[in-house]
């Protein structure tokens, strides 16, 4: 199972060391299918519990398996087809359907080094969630 992946479990242990003992690591940004339920790295980095100087390399990289799979998510045909059902406008979810699996192939297959690059063009806007 993809979320008992060596850097994802890092990762997951990562953000629960660093991440207040009150909020329970479920309640920020978790995947519904992964019982690791680790938090997004927008989560970590905006509420000041991480920065990237804080991350190894196998970090970055399980952060990057973490985002692929968030980004990918919404291509998958039932996300799509319950948005359109709920009433969103057809062209935006097209748009982000495409646009999320752009940047989830990048980062599948850059690893590390892409998320690192996007979290820097990031750090002055948002991208992803």
């Amino acid at each position: 199972m993809i979320c008992l992946d060596r850097v994802l479990v890092l990762v997951g242990r990562l953000a629960r060391s660093r991440g207040p003992p009150v909020v329970a690591a479920s309640s920020i940004g978790s995947w519904y299918w992964c019982s690791l339920k680790a938090w997004h790295a927008t989560s970590l980095f905006n509420a000041g519990w991480l920065s990237p100087g804080d991350l190894a390399e196998e970090a970055w990289r399980g952060l990057a398996i973490l985002w692929s799979a968030e980004l990918a998510k919404d291509s998958f045909a039932g996300i799509i087809r319950g948005r359109l059902l709920h009433g969103e406008d057809l062209e935006e979810v097209a748009r982000e359907a495409l646009g999320g699996a752009v940047l989830a192939k990048r980062l599948a297959r850059g690893g590390a080094g892409e998320m690192q690059r996007l979290h820097r063009e990031g750090s002055s806007r948002s991208w992803g969630s």
